[in-house]
């Protein structure tokens, strides 16, 4: 959903998000295998159902149709370890805040519907973006208690860990509105519900603030449900719109001309406020996030209009118009490739220093000494580039296999050995002499964790060590990395083509086995076909077009928990019993989670 969007929409009562009217036919085994076992037996188990949506068709006509969106929310419950017969298992109440902005907002609107619900078999849940329960609205008092039956009450956290499928969790997970009738439930103790659920959006900051999941018995006559969805849309309008007012004038005055920049240009446009950033879609297009926090120090400045030239991360240069009334005041910019003939604001303006960076300055504080070192790193991660930039011009480089057949005595110049953990117990006193001796430098490199008892005593001999991190631990710098590697492809002029921030992103959220040796592999590629402008998702090898369904689609927890296994993996070789035991997890709930991630 874009930013420019004030309140979140829904058509018909359906959710308009990509997945709200894609459906899978029931007669593609292929599809139904991948959805998880327990969901191929609720296809089994279920020979008519209704369409997607409260306010869906026919009840009982046509073929059996299950949505993607509610099959991957089963493999997600699954991956938990939760069985359909499990009961919702959480405190008996979670400590939350009765005075926060979402309940100020949402009370005096849920009072008003409870109101005008009474005795009517409706009713639903309020909660917050963390999916507990923090309100209710019932218009039945024995739909109310059936609802504290299986646990809907103050303060029970619904998340799909413990509860599984449902309006409110899979809503949070998804920030999606979401539709789960009867048999869609993941728990057996929700299927006599059907259940809509809507995510409450803050207008200003677009945060996720919480749902509200209105709930009625399976069967519930059609008409009556069109209402209550009415009814639905109009409460998450009516609370967004509170959100709203609950800012000043000067914020709200922001907005307006956000709005109103927005709807006149094509050009990127972000309105940076004390606690929020808003941006259009084009500006999500081509701005990256190194390219929003440059963009911030400007923009915090205040008290000012004026404009300013910047180099993009993407190497393009644009002009940046800043609007600021005041100082703490929103800030509106407008960026666009229109330049003036003027010099560019450095990016190293207030940017901190990434780890590419300090691996730079770190490597040209060793070539000015002449210590031995030992340069450590999986293959791929820039060992021998960083070995030679260590000892500089003029070293002799040989490789451990090579080594008995090179002179290494006779001369002064530096040393790099490659691969020295592959070097032979005759060579391994040879090189420990030469460094002792002190009249030649030593460079070697090493893969990570070698475990090779010669090599530990190499290295202990060494003074300095440099460990250089795979680049699935940089991703951040994936742009920096990028652009040095075409500057090399073109012999050091600036490159004429340009990675846009889709490929960008779109590189940083691969695993990269291979680390710099397999994206310098890629660009080279895609130089090979492109001579000038912006490089797109379309110019990269097939294979790095997309990401796999369920990585695409990852909370920034859940990239962080994928990570954190797949470095664990790594440091146990493989071992999947000492990485359960690493991560101090079981040996069932490590595999549940390699198999929701997708890790071989």
């Amino acid at each position: 959903m874009s930013s420019a969007d004030a309140v979140p929409q829904s058509v018909g009562g359906r959710a308009t998000g990509p997945d709200a009217d894609a459906v899978v036919p029931v007669g593609d085994r292929n599809q139904q295998m991948q959805s998880g076992d327990s969901y191929h037996n609720l296809v089994e188990s279920r020979s008519m159902t209704q369409t997607p949506g409260l306010a869906g068709g026919d009840a009982t006509a046509g073929p059996q149709l299950l949505r993607p969106a509610i099959a991957m929310s089963w493999r997600r419950s699954e991956s938990f370890g939760l069985e359909p017969a499990n009961p919702i298992v959480g405190p008996a109440k979670l400590e939350f805040d009765a005075s926060s902005r979402l309940l100020q907002a949402a009370t005096p609107v849920l009072d008003s519907v409870r109101e005008s619900l009474s005795g009517v078999r409706a009713g639903g849940l309020l909660a917050d973006s963390s999916g507990t329960i923090v309100g209710r609205f019932f218009g039945d008092a024995d739909l109310a208690a059936s609802t504290d039956r299986f646990g809907g009450c103050l303060g029970m956290p619904f998340d799909e860990s413990r509860t599984g499928t449902n309006a409110i969790a899979t809503c949070v997970e998804t920030r999606e509105p979401v539709t789960v009738v009867g048999e869609e439930h993941f728990l057996e103790c929700l299927k006599s519900f059907d259940c809509y659920g809507l995510p409450i959006i803050n207008p200003v900051t677009r945060r996720l603030e919480g749902v509200i999941d209105l709930m009625v018995d399976t069967g519930f006559e059609h008409r009556q449900r069109r209402a209550l969805e009415v009814v639905l849309d109009r409460m998450v309008r009516e609370i967004s719109m509170r959100f709203l007012a609950d800012y000043d004038p000067d914020v709200q005055h922001s907005l307006i001309a956000f709005h109103a920049l927005v709807r006149r240009t094509d050009d990127p446009v972000v309105l940076f406020g004390r606690d929020f950033v808003l941006h259009n879609r084009r500006a999500l297009d081509e701005l990256s996030t190194s390219d929003l926090s440059e963009l911030e120090q400007h923009a915090m400045a205040g008290g000012h209009s004026t404009e300013v030239r910047l180099i993009l991360e993407s190497g393009r240069e644009v002009a940046v118009q800043v609007a600021s009334p005041s100082h703490g005041q929103p800030a509106l910019l407008r960026v666009r490739s229109n330049v003036r003939e003027r010099s560019p604001v450095p990016r190293t303006l207030g940017r901190t220093k990434s780890v590419t960076d300090r691996i730079d300055e770190r490597l040209d504080a060793l070539a000015a000494r002449r210590t031995p070192v030992l340069v450590i790193g999986e293959r791929g991660t820039g060992r021998s580039r960083a070995a030679h930039r260590i000892a500089g011009k003029g070293a002799v480089v040989v490789s451990a296999a090579d080594f008995a057949h090179e002179p290494v005595t006779d001369s002064t110049a530096a040393l790099v050995i490659e691969e020295a953990d592959c070097l032979s117990s005759r060579a391994v006193a040879e090189v420990a002499e030469t460094i002792r001796a002190g009249n030649r430098r030593v460079v070697m490199t090493t893969v990570r964790d070698a475990g090779h008892k010669d090599i530990d005593y190499l290295g202990g001999l060494c003074t300095e060590w440099v460990e250089l991190p795979p680049l699935r631990e940089r991703t951040e710098d994936v742009a920096q990395i990028a652009n040095s590697i075409l500057r090399e492809l073109h012999a050091g002029r600036a490159p004429q083509v340009r990675l846009s921030t889709p490929v960008i992103d779109l590189l940083r959220r691969h695993r990269w086995p291979g680390n710099l040796a397999e994206l310098a592999a890629v660009l080279a590629e895609i130089s090979s076909r492109r001579s000038a402008g912006d490089i797109s998702i379309t110019d990269l090898p097939t294979r790095y077009q997309r990401l796999s369904a369920v990585r695409s689609k990852l909370t920034p927890f859940e990239q962080a928990e994928w990570q954190l296994i797949e470095r664990t993996l790594v440091a146990c070789d493989g071992n999947k019993v000492h990485t359960a035991k690493r991560l101090g997890i079981s040996r069932s709930k490590l595999y549940a989670r390699l198999r929701y991630f997708q890790i071989t």
